[in-house]
This record gives structure tokens, C-alpha cells and sequence, in this order.
């Protein structure tokens, strides 16, 4: 399958900062879904566009514009699309890509994951906007559910996410931790532009004042 991994714009207050940071862990989770054969694409909405930009209530949206992160998602054409879901309080802008998603293409699946997702995956999954969570360690799972998704595998028997089934919130057993590490593929860092973290990552930090 076509999978697109997407990290959302980031909402400002005047004067706090955002951090640029490469997302180890997305790119952990595009490796092992390489491995498994399936075609894989991330975009990073904020190294891609880190400059601040002031909206009519004075927040400051950090990344690429609403309307060109959904051009990019249109060309790319996934059948399957990864949210970030890393913080709560940027919860809404995962929330807004989300709709954004099923309204120019319902048919596309959306699953979230990250500490957000984790800690409040029944909240999640309730507003109907995700189809799958993926909480804790992510990188079997990730696999295992593109399987249930491709050959139509009973959702029930993969570890570690949350979903709906006729309406009810269901909640699977958790994943256990995984015990070898160097079972896990290198972080596809060729799917994401190296150089800018080099340059946004500099300072570690981009002032909004």
C-alpha cells in the first residue's frame, strides 16, 4: 500500500518557541513499514516551513499552509495516512488535517499515534476523525495493521491499537515492549529533508517575537 506520514502545522502564542527537531520516531515506523513492502512517504509540516505566520487572532501558525499540505497529500495519493498526534494541546490541528483528509477523499484510512494518542486513545478514536490509534511503541504494530487493513484481518487480533467496530470503542490488548532492538531497521532518514534539520535545528529553537 501507499502510506503518507504527515506531522501537522504547529499553533503559536506570541513570544513561545518551537522546536525543530527530526521525528525519530516517524521515521522509525516509515522504516519498519519499507521493510514490509509497502511504499512509504512523510512530510514534516514544520522544517518544511518553520517561518511563523500571524493568523487574525494572533496566533502563529508554524508550517507548510493549510492549503499546500493538502495539495501535497492530493499528489502523493496515499491510501493509508499517519497523524502525529504528539501533544494535546496541538490536538485541533490534527483534528482540522484530519477533516481536511475525509473531506477531499473519504475513502482514505487515517490512523494517529504518538504521546497524545497514547495517553487518550478512547478520546481519540471518539471523534470519529481516526480510524486506528497506535499506542506505545509503535513499529510491529504499524505493520501488523497495514496487514489487517490490506487482506482484511480481523482488527481484534492486532496488539496495541484502538478503533471503532459498529459504533463501540474498542480497545485491544497492549503490545509488549520490544525486547531486541536491533531487530528494528535504521530510521528512513531518505524520506525527509536532512538538510533542513541541519539549518531550522541549528538553535534548536526559532524565536516567534
Amino acid at each position: 500500500m501507499k502510506i503518507l506520514l504527515v506531522i501537522p502545522p504547529y499553533t503559536h502564542t506570541k513570544g513561545e518557541h518551537q522546536f525543530i527537531v527530526f521525528p525519530l520516531g516517524m521515521a522509525y515506523i516509515a522504516s519498519s513499514l519499507e521493510k514490509a513492502g509497502h511504499k512509504v512517504n512523510i512530510i514534516d509540516s514544520l522544517v518544511e516551513d518553520p517561518k511563523p505566520k500571524e493568523d487574525s487572532q494572533g496566533n502563529y501558525l508554524v508550517g507548510l499552509s493549510w492549503n499546500k499540505l493538502v495539495d501535497r497529500i492530493k499528489e502523493i495519493n496515499p491510501d493509508v495516512v499517519g497523524v502525529s498526534c504528539g501533544f494535546t494541546s496541538q490536538f485541533k490541528n490534527t483534528e482540522k488535517l484530519c477533516k481536511l483528509i475525509k473531506n477531499f477523499n473519504p475513502k482514505i484510512k487515517i490512523f494517529g499515534g504518538g504521546a497524545h494518542a497514547s495517553a487518550l486513545t478512547d478520546k481519540v478514536i471518539s471523534t470519529g476523525l481516526i480510524d486506528y490509534v497506535i499506542f506505545k511503541e509503535g513499529e510491529e504494530t504499524v505493520v501488523e495493521l497495514m496487514d489487517a487493513i490490506e487482506k482484511k484481518v480481523p482488527f481484534s487480533k492486532v496488539k496495541g491499537i484502538g478503533y471503532k467496530d459498529k459504533g463501540k470503542i474498542k480497545i485491544n490488548e497492549k503490545r509488549p515492549f520490544i525486547k531486541n532492538l536491533d531487530y528494528l531497521p535504521f530510521p528512513a532518514r531518505h524520506l525527509l529533508p536532512m538538510e533542513k534539520y541541519f539549518k531550522y535545528g541549528k538553535n534548536h529553537a526559532h524565536n516567534f517575537i
